[in-house]
């Protein structure tokens, strides 16, 4: 039962000549990038008002920029009674809308969608007690609002 094995035997290609001597490298020095020095983003101050002080905004012209429409529904979102009541939809929802059933042997819910509390349209009008984590949004968006401050 001897079986003769060929070894086959791969024809190895030519090496390449490596020459011994180093090149060296030319080393430039390298230079320090400038130490830019920590500055703290100050929020823009809205003309009639100052922080802590109450203000009605009312929307002068629509923005077309979607980033702005979000900001000026964000701003719009946090009056007291807009809170409360998106609060209380969101807890019904949750109980009554959200309706869960067995898909793929899990269960799937299938989410009812958010209310919309607030219209940005032109003339709409919102309160807000002004503090300073709101000034920068609001002093974006300050082209589209006119402030007038609450007695």
């Amino acid at each position: 039962m001897a079986e003769s094995k060929k070894k086959t035997t791969k024809k190895k290609s030519p090496a390449k000549k490596v020459s011994s001597k180093k090149v060296a490298s030319k080393k430039t020095p390298t230079k320090k990038a400038p130490v830019k020095k920590a500055t703290t983003r100050k929020a823009e101050s809205v003309d009639p008002v100052c922080s802590g002080a109450s203000v009605t905004f009312t929307v002068t012209r629509v923005p077309s920029r979607p980033a702005q429409r979000k900001t000026l529904l964000r701003l719009m979102h946090l009056q007291p009674d807009k809170v409360r009541g998106l609060r209380m939809l969101q807890r019904l929802r949750r109980q009554r809308d959200n309706v869960t059933s067995i898909r793929a042997g899990r269960p799937w819910t299938n989410r009812a969608r958010a209310t919309r509390l607030c219209r940005l349209e032109r003339g709409a009008s919102f309160s807000l007690r002004l503090t300073p984590h709101i000034l920068p949004d609001i002093a974006s968006v300050r082209a589209f609002l006119d402030a007038s401050p609450d007695s």
